[in-house]
């Protein structure tokens, strides 16, 4: 991969694809010297003669280096480092690399915790695995994510995975969904490399601000291969041996190697269980130092099983001008099955317990037909994609259960709910100084209420592309390649959701059920785990979900949990009265349903035509330049519901009218490069170029949704959406200079500054009065019927009239240790084998973010000989850094390998970033810094055998978030959250 072939004193040259294929065209006829050049083996210089409308095949065998007369045996690790420095090193854009050796050699559990171990990739996490990638401090729907080049269908989902209210639906006001790609539904294991490019060139799609990453496949090979690897893994949080991972590839070359085959697939169990503390601090209230809210600390075990299993096809034949044909699929499912157990331990209030059972599955299939062809001189590069992501909750059920606090009337003591304390400081923490306090009387606690959740969303993007290219000569020194294209990509995209609800706290119990063929019957629990029902009044207590010996849990090593209950039981509860009636008239039914998470419906339909050119000019063999312009011009429909949302009991409910709305932009895109190879060691490169961000699918929608006060909301909320939301569009500035060497590997030193303009942010909680003209809606494009009376607060997309500014530092190395033979004589042979790679990140930003300011003017009012002050909120727009931005984040990894073993043990560090910010600075949320330890061990016990052994997380390291006053410059912790040490033992063969 990436070898450099060229000829001396001229300007014609190219570099190898994966496949180790490459081309050169347009040389004139005549005898000439070709120079092959690849770090970590020896140069090679050959002959050949050159003939008129011919193809001239040439296949090199190149030696590994000498040092001090002896051959280096390049490992797996150092073919690895050797493949990535080679690309990154001929590569005449800014782009780092993760070589297909480098995916087998880490124990990384997808495709996202691989592309995090490079240069400017934080991570975003979900049940103790990456599952988003953030480039350079901007969010994932920053980046563009592709396979073989090919456009992935993106498959945000924003269900949340805490407990709600239970007196609500989840708020879905402000609900995330972004643009962005869950990597970890895809296997790394089928992959041949991974593509990092920090600045993107003409020809490839616009939206990446950040940057893009390519997911590569390669041909099949020549001889055929077969590779199976299977383990079993340990995961310490639930003491579970109960963990699998298989996975297969085939592949081989048929009719004098014209067509290639191949084929791999995944199978995949994992234990994703999670421990959390969430704690409740009022920074803003107390003098001397925060104390607990009313809330207090809320503990919740998951019990997760994560299931993964995917195929990929690959089809690939070499055509008789050069080129070739490529089919592919892949598909990748994620099924997610988990109970959340929750209780808290409040300062007063009652006590609640929640379990919430819940299936998710996300789901991927990617397929396109793609060439790279020759015809009459001109090279064509066509694709036609079909991509569609789906993810959808078969079954979301949650039972909240009540503990009211209860007092002995003739001792005063607490009988349930939690016990008062003589310790003035309990109300100052730790917060688990309040678990003692719980009574933990479950014969006093209640079923309060029952939630059935449904949402599924659905992508579906097609996409036709045709590109043109022309290699040109001008005499010896200057060469070039103009290319010029188009593509055209339609994208649909539909959400749904609903929510029934069942307030068993205030209303009888549904005596009746109807049954499928229409007949209502009494209810029949005999035979079940509800045989012998308890109700007391009308309430059902919590003692019939508890089956004899109901476990209890010690969460963080400290803090007791109670009570655990079975998943069957909740299912079992649910199965039983989903359709239950008041009596034999079919009247008042159990459920019913909740309008809002309906309100959120939407269809979109977005199709984007793009145009380029683009010409490549290489002045010797010393410097290249890129120059070129793209066009993008979306045409986009949008359909929602416009909602009136009323507190009705049980349930929410209201109207939903129908709307729709288009979206037409269009926006230009230059782009240059620049690539000055200074020595044959050290390369400089530049860039300039602008790039655009199209705002959530949620932003754009032409709705609102009114949600008038009620006694479960303070405050009437006002949701909007703006179809005249512009797409963010920044100039991107790059400076990357790479020092190279075969002996010492790679130093490489990267500058970066993004200049972004219209970034789109929430307006969140902006306060109007319908009946005074206070603020100018239309000057927001805020216009609506509201029905809506006295106070309200907006939410609203809009576009900043600042400019954002990301800007930072990157800093590569790739070496290894066999130079020190050379430098200091007498150092052992084993000492060769050492191989280092680390990287550190540091990055800045200022955003400017619209709030509220509270306004007085004076008025005269007839009648009154002073002034009268009239009170009014203003928009204003307050500087500070980008939230989900670490300025700081590295990889370390150090590899040894000896005769048939190898070695690698891996640090990754995020320090921590901003996730919320409070309007007064007082309440501001941080994400805490996370740091991980891994290793890797791999024997080879024949050709064709191999053992591994992997711990993952060694030293169990926690994630959490911090809740801080910045007036005060208190902190507390405010959630806490492990995931355990997780480690697998397991075998490869390969054929």
């Amino acid at each position: 991969v990436a070898a450099n072939i060229f000829i001396p004193g001229t300007a014609l040259g190219a570099a190898t694809n994966f496949n180790g294929e490459y081309r050169i065209d347009g040389i004139p006829e005549g005898t000439y010297d070709i120079e092959v050049n690849y770090i970590g083996y020896q140069s090679t210089t050959i002959s050949t003669t050159i003939q008129p409308k011919k193809f001239t095949i040439l296949d090199v065998s190149l030696l590994p280096q000498v040092i001090q007369g002896e051959v280096i045996e390049i490992t797996a690790q150092a073919e690895g480092q050797a493949a990535a420095i080679n690309q990154q090193v001929n590569s005449n854009t800014i782009i780092n690399v993760v070589s297909e050796e480098r995916i087998q050699e880490l124990p990384d559990a997808n495709a996202a915790e691989a592309i995090g171990r490079l240069p400017g990739v934080a991570l975003s996490r979900s049940g103790g695995e990456a599952n988003k990638i953030v480039l350079r401090g901007l969010s994932p729907q920053y980046s563009a994510v592709t396979i073989d080049g090919v456009r992935m269908a993106t498959t945000g989902s924003d269900i949340r995975s805490e407990s709600s209210s239970p007196q609500g639906t989840n708020n879905p006001r402000i609900s995330s969904q972004s643009r962005n790609i869950d990597l970890s539904t895809i296997s790394q294991k089928s992959l041949a490399g991974i593509e990092l490019y920090k600045a993107i060139t003409a020809d490839m799609d616009g939206d990446a601000i950040a940057g893009a990453v390519n997911l590569v496949t390669k041909k099949a090979p020549a001889t055929r291969q077969l590779r199976l690897d299977s383990k079993g893994s340990y995961n310490a949080l639930d003491d579970s041996y109960k963990q699998y991972d298989f996975s297969l590839k085939y592949g081989e070359r048929f009719f004098n190697e014209k067509l290639g085959v191949q084929g791999s697939g995944s199978l995949e169990r994992r234990i994703r269980s999670s421990e959390v503390s969430d704690e409740d601090w009022d920074l803003v209230n107390y003098e001397s130092s925060p104390q607990l809210t009313s809330d207090g600390i809320e503990l919740r075990y998951t019990d997760e099983i994560r299931k993964r299993n995917g195929f990929s096809v690959l089809l690939d034949y070499d055509t008789p001008d050069g080129g070739f044909i490529k089919f592919n699929t892949l598909y990748n499912k994620t099924n997610r099955d988990y109970l959340t157990h929750t209780r808290n331990y409040p300062v007063e209030n009652d006590v609640f317990y929640s379990y919430r059972d819940r299936e998710e599955d996300i789901e991927s299939f990617n397929s396109f037909l793609k060439g790279e062809n020759h015809l009459y001189g001109f090279g064509i590069d066509w694709n036609l994609s079909y991509a569609k992501s789906k993810s959808t909750h078969p079954f979301d059920y949650e039972l909240y259960f009540a503990e009211p606090s209860d007092y002995n009337p003739v001792t005063g003591e607490a009988t349930s709910g939690m016990r008062s304390w003589d310790d003035p400081d309990v109300g100052k923490g730790p917060a688990n100084k309040l678990i003692p306090y719980a009574c933990n009387n479950f014969d006093m606690a209640y079923l309060y209420s029952a939630h059935v959740r449904q949402q599924d969303s659905e992508e579906i993007e097609k996409s036709g592309l045709l590109n043109f290219s022309k290699d040109y000569t001008l005499g010896n020194n200057y060469s070039g390649t103009l290319k010029w294209g188009g593509k055209y990509n339609s994208k649909s995209r539909i959400r749904e959701r609903s929510e029934m609800y069942s307030p068993y706290h205030n209303r009888p119990f549904r005596l009746y059920t109807k049954l499928s063929d229409g007949r209502i019957v009494p209810k029949d629990f005999s035979g079940t785990s509800f045989n012998n029902l308890e109700i007391s009044g009308t309430n059902i207590t919590f003692n019939n979900f508890l089956r004899q010996g109901a476990e209890d849990r010690t969460l963080f090593d400290d803090n007791y949990f109670k009570p655990i209950i079975d998943r069957d039981i909740v299912e079992e509860w649910y199965d039983l009265n989903r359709n239950g009636v008041l009596d034999t008239s079919g009247s008042g039914p159990e459920y019913v349903p909740n309008m809002e998470p309906k309100a959120t419906f939407y269809d979109i339909t977005e199709r984007v035509s793009a145009a380029y050119i683009m010409n490549t000019f290489n002045i010797g063999r010393r410097l290249t330049l890129i120059a070129g312009v793209r066009v993008e011009k979306e045409d986009n429909d949008y359909s929602a519901y416009n909602s009136y949302i009323i507190e009705s009991y049980p349930a929410l409910s209201g109207i939903l009218e129908d709307t729709s709305a288009t979206h037409k932009e269009t926006e230009w895109l230059p782009n240059f490069h620049l690539t000055y190879r200074i020595t044959d060691f050290l390369n400089l490169r530049c860039a300039l170029y602008k790039a655009l961000a199209r705002p959530d699918f949620n932003q754009r929608l032409p709705n609102w949704i009114a949600r008038e006060d009620g006694y479960f909301f303070s405050g009437q909320i006002l949701t909007v959406g703006n179809p005249k939301l512009k797409a963010a569009v920044a100039w991107n500035y790059e400076v990357n200079t790479t020092l190279y060497d075969s002996k010492y590997g790679l130093f490489s030193v990267s500058a970066f500054y993004k200049d972004i303009y219209d970034m789109y942010h929430w307006i969140n909680g902006l306060q109007f009065q319908n009946n005074q003209n206070d603020y100018d809606l239309d000057s927001l494009g805020v216009h609506i019927d509201n029905p809506i009376t006295g106070f309200y607060n907006l939410i609203f997309p809009i576009n900043s009239k600042e400019p954002t500014r990301v800007w930072g530092f990157e800093f590569e190395v790739q070496t290894h240790t066999r130079f020190l033979r050379e430098l200091i004589p007498g150092i052992p042979k084993y000492f060769n084998n050492f191989i280092l790679n680390g990287n550190l990140t540091t990055l800045r930003s200022e955003t400017y973010v619209p709030g509220a300011r509270l306004h007085v003017d004076s008025i005269y009012v007839p009648g009154i000989p002073w002034p009268q002050p009239v009170t009014s909120t203003k928009l204003i727009y307050t500087k500070q850094k980008l939230q989900g931005q670490p300025e700081l984040f590295c990889n370390l990894t150090l590899g040894y390998d000896i005769g048939d073993f190898s070695a690698r043990v891996s640090y990754f560090y995020q320090a921590e970033y901003d996730r919320t910010f409070s309007p007064l600075r007082t309440s501001d949320t941080i994400q805490r810094s996370f740091g991980r330890w891994d290793l890797a061990l791999k024997y080879d016990l024949t050709e064709n055998l191999s053992l591994y052994f992997n711990v993952v997380n060694l030293t169990n390291a926690k994630e959490g978030t911090i809740t801080i006053n910045r007036i005060r410059s208190w902190r507390r912790q405010n959630v806490t959250r492990i995931y355990g040490t997780t480690a697998d033992l397991g075998l490869r063969i390969s054929i």
